[in-house]
């Protein structure tokens, strides 16, 4: 466990500051931006009890990004958890996913999305979400 707060501190650190937005309950499909980047986070079907999907679309006015280094931490926000962060793989031109576990527990979660994009500055972005039990 405390391997896991130092390694999710170390990502907080070399990450700036991340945009934040509220969501949920249900599937979470929302678009966010830093800089010249638009990312789309989608995580189906958003319950805590269920396994499930989340992908990540990342992009510029020019197209997919292509190559980057995408992760997902997961927080609890109303209650002292702990976070965990998950690697997405490219599945498609600028789209990166993967399974998506079972949290067991509902309630305010916070997803931050960081990417490190081939050749360029890294970047996160965050959403608030009620996901239901």
């Amino acid at each position: 466990m405390k391997l896991l707060a130092l390694v999710s501190a170390a990502l907080v650190a070399a990450f700036p500051a991340a945009t934040a937005r509220h969501v949920g309950p249900g599937p979470l499909d929302t678009a966010l931006t830093s800089g010249r980047f638009h990312v789309l986070l989608h995580l189906a079907p958003n319950v805590a009890t269920r396994a499930g999907s989340v992908s990540v679309s990342v992009r510029t006015g020019d197209g997919p990004v292509i190559g980057a280094h995408v992760r997902l931490t997961v927080t609890m926000v109303s209650m002292n958890m702990g976070s965990f962060t998950l690697p997405l793989a490219e599945r498609s031109a600028g789209t990166y996913s993967r399974a998506f576990p079972v949290l067991g527990m509902g309630g305010r979660w916070r997803f931050t999305v960081h990417v490190l994009p081939s050749g360029g500055s890294p970047f996160s972005v965050s959403v608030a979400d009620r996901m239901p039990r």
